[in-house]
């Protein structure tokens, strides 16, 4: 059994795994913390207890482990808004990727 948790020392890696593995733009998040699981069993954590650890900061699922977790640790991590989709879905976009008209900046 994987003994270690996931604290604020090791979130960076997983906050930087995450913002590149389609669960900002390319991908939408299916409320599921699917990518989170994968780099934590990757990296030998106890998937339970940091999954915990998570919900308690406010991260209920890949998404909002970015969006909500980050920003407890360090405002320099990125602010996103969160766009709905149907099925009860949305994408997260990147706040400087916004105009302020509020359309997305294309590169």
């Amino acid at each position: 059994m994987n003994k270690k948790i996931l604290h604020k020392e090791e979130f960076d890696e997983l906050y930087n795994f995450l913002k590149h593995s389609s669960v900002l733009i390319s991908d939408n998040c299916d409320n599921t913390y699917k990518f989170t699981v994968k780099w934590l069993k990757k990296n030998g954590f106890n998937v339970e207890k940091s999954l915990k650890w998570l919900s308690n900061k406010g991260g209920y699922c890949d998404c909002e482990v970015i969006l909500n977790v980050g920003r407890l640790f360090d405002d320099s991590y990125d602010k996103c808004v969160s766009i709905p989709l149907l099925e009860g879905k949305h994408i997260l976009i990147p706040l400087h990727e916004l105009r302020t008209d509020g359309k997305r900046i294309l590169h």
